[in-house]
């Protein structure tokens, strides 16, 4: 397969810095920062078995600090989680993560480009696969390095309005 037959799948996954910022005005366009860590910690039981306790942190901060224009905070260790299920981080159910998104003003109507600062994407990947679980194919991920990228040039547009995301069902 070559460059060319891969490019149009590559863009119903990816999009570049450089086409956020020529698009940040676009009404039906809404950005998604989802930094956040997961961190480890090691510690050794009373029989001298070594466990590794894993702790999910949003990076709220880091996103007050520096965002792409317009964009919007989800933490996804804990808005788009289902607080009453046993193993930590699963997904929300589809209520909860409709509720989450159209108090932001993400609807179905909206392409999302998510984000964070993870070398891999891990969690905005994380969004993409949860928006596709719940039906919402309309999602990219933003392929860059830095928060900011090219858009940090760019006017912001105006805060967005909440909306109703309706619940999608599987």
């Amino acid at each position: 397969m070559d460059q060319g037959t891969l490019e149009p799948q590559r863009q119903a996954f990816l999009v570049e810095t450089e086409w956020l910022a020529e698009h940040l005005s676009d009404p039906h366009l809404r950005i998604v920062d989802m930094r956040g860590y997961v961190r480890s910690v090691e510690r050794e039981e009373s029989d001298g078995t070594k466990v590794q306790d894993t702790h999910y942190v949003g990076a709220r901060d880091e996103y007050e600090q520096e965002h792409i224009p317009g964009a919007v905070y989800i933490d996804w260790s804990s808005d788009i989680v289902d607080h009453d299920d046993a193993v930590e981080a699963q997904i929300a159910p589809a209520e909860r993560f409709a509720e989450v998104l159209g108090r932001l003003g993400i609807g179905n109507q909206h392409l999302v480009v998510a984000y964070d600062s993870h070398p891999a994407s891990q969690f905005s990947t994380r969004l993409w696969w949860a928006l596709n679980y719940y039906g919402h194919t309309q999602v990219v991920v933003l392929n860059g390095d830095s928060p900011s990228g090219n858009a940090n040039s760019v006017r912001s547009p105006a805060p967005f309005q909440p909306t109703s995301q309706r619940p999608l069902q599987r």
